[in-house]
């Protein structure tokens, strides 16, 4: 099997893999008032030490209104807060607050135990094999996010 075949076939296992484990996650609580949008916000935001409306429209690919909108209901929530940049009092800088974290560290709980779950009935080897190969994958998406963070307009910058 060629490589080409090969990465489109485990992308359509990637995908069923993952149509599966949101229909089996579908009775894990998290605050049915938030939209898929929102919660993709908060996972953007997640780890961050603070980003602009400016960075999270163009991560988004919307509108820096739309994005004023969306935090606008986020902050409402109580799951996102609004700063001044210390460094450019003319910019604001958007965060999780306590809350948000907290929604975050629920879901992630949930997905940690469906993944679990999935990696018991895996023989040992098999696991190890993927740790490994998810480690080099994150080594080489960590190589390829240090080369793009000399913007001050990272979404990981504290500016």
């Amino acid at each position: 099997m060629s490589r080409a075949q090969l990465e489109a076939d485990l992308a359509s296992v990637e995908q069923q893999l993952r149509s599966v484990m949101l229909r089996q996650a579908g009775a894990i609580a998290y605050p049915s008032d938030l939209t898929l949008r929102q919660l993709q916000t908060l996972g953007l935001l997640h780890g961050a030490t603070g980003m602009t409306g400016q960075v999270l429209a163009d991560l988004l690919e919307i509108s820096t209104p739309t994005v004023s909108g969306l935090i606008d209901r986020l902050v409402v929530k109580g799951l996102v807060a609004r700063t001044p940049d210390q460094s450019d009092r003319r910019r604001v800088m958007l965060t999780l607050s306590e809350h948000g974290v907290d929604v975050l560290v629920q879901l992630d709980a949930a997905g940690r135990i469906q993944r679990d779950a999935l990696l018991r009935e895996l023989p040992v080897a098999d696991v190890a094999h993927l740790h490994r190969i998810f480690s080099q994958l994150l080594a080489i998406a960590s190589r390829g996010e240090a080369a793009g963070n000399g913007n001050d307009e990272s979404p990981t910058s504290a500016n």
